[in-house]
C-alpha cells in the first residue's frame, strides 16, 4: 500500500548585511536572515495518513541575527561572532523498535558565540583552522503550560569545536588532520536522558592537478 501526496512550499527567503572596514586589520559586519524549508519526510507521512487533519502542515521558518568582529593580518585571521536565531514549527521525528514512530513540532530559540581562527606559520608550510561555538538552544514560545517550555533543544550540544592543521609539503601535495568535539546533549525534549560527548579524529591527504583535486581521507 503506498499514500500519495501533493504539497507545495512557496515562500520568500532574504538576507541583509553589512560590513565596516576600520582598516586593514580590523572589520566589523552585521546580518540577517530569514530562511524556510519544508516539513521532513516524516512531517508529510504523519500529516498525510490523518485523515481528518486539523492543522495546515507549515513550513520550518528561521530567523537569524549575527554580529561579528574580524581581525586579519600575515600569520593569522580571527573572528568572533555572537549570534541569535530562532525556528518555528521544527519537527521532531523518532521510530521506536516496535516500528511505530512519534513526530511533533516545537519552537526553538539559540544564542551563542562562535569563534573562528585560521593561522599561517612556517612561511605558510603549517596551517592550523579552528572554529567552536558555545550555545544556548531552548524550546520557547510553545502553548501555555507546556511542560517543554525552557528546555534544552533535544540532540543540540551547548559546546562543540574544529581544529585541524594542515602541512603543505609541496605546492600540490597537502597533509591534515582533524579533531572534532561534541558535548553532552540531551536525548530526550524533557531532558531526562543525556548523550554523552565524543571526539572523532580524522587525517587525510591530497593532491591538486591543475583544477582537478584527489584526496584520501579517513576518519
Amino acid at each position: 500500500k503506498y499514500t500519495y501526496w501533493n504539497y507545495n512550499v512557496d515562500k520568500v527567503s532574504f538576507t541583509l548585511a553589512a560590513n565596516y572596514k576600520i582598516n586593514r586589520e580590523n572589520a566589523v559586519y552585521a546580518r540577517f536572515s530569514n530562511g524556510f524549508r519544508s516539513p521532513n519526510e516524516e512531517a508529510y507521512y504523519n500529516y498525510f495518513s490523518n485523515p481528518t487533519p486539523d492543522k495546515p502542515l507549515k513550513s520550518v521558518t528561521t530567523n537569524q541575527l549575527e554580529v561579528g568582529y574580524k581581525y586579519y593580518s600575515r600569520t593569522f585571521d580571527v573572528a568572533v561572532i555572537p549570534f541569535y536565531s530562532t525556528l518555528k514549527n521544527l519537527s521532531f521525528t523518532d521510530v521506536f523498535s516496535d516500528g511505530k514512530s512519534e513526530n511533533t513540532f516545537a519552537n526553538t530559540q539559540n544564542y551563542g558565540v562562535e569563534v573562528e581562527g585560521f593561522a599561517r606559520l612556517f612561511n605558510n608550510i603549517l596551517e592550523v583552522t579552528f572554529n567552536g561555538t558555545i550555545q544556548s538552544p531552548k524550546y520557547k514560545n510553545l502553548e501555555a503550560g507546556s511542560v517543554l517550555e525552557g528546555n534544552v533543544v533535544r540532540r543540540m550540544p551547548k559546546f562543540f569545536f574544529n581544529i585541524s592543521p594542515a602541512v603543505n609539503i609541496t605546492k600540490s601535495w597537502r597533509a591534515y588532520v582533524s579533531m572534532n568535539y561534541y558535548g553532552k546533549r540531551f536525548q530526550d525534549e524533557k531532558n531526562v536522558q543525556t548523550l554523552p560527548s565524543f571526539t572523532e579524529f580524522g587525517a587525510g591527504m591530497s593532491y591538486q592537478l591543475g583544477r582537478i583535486r584527489f584526496a584520501v581521507d579517513g576518519t
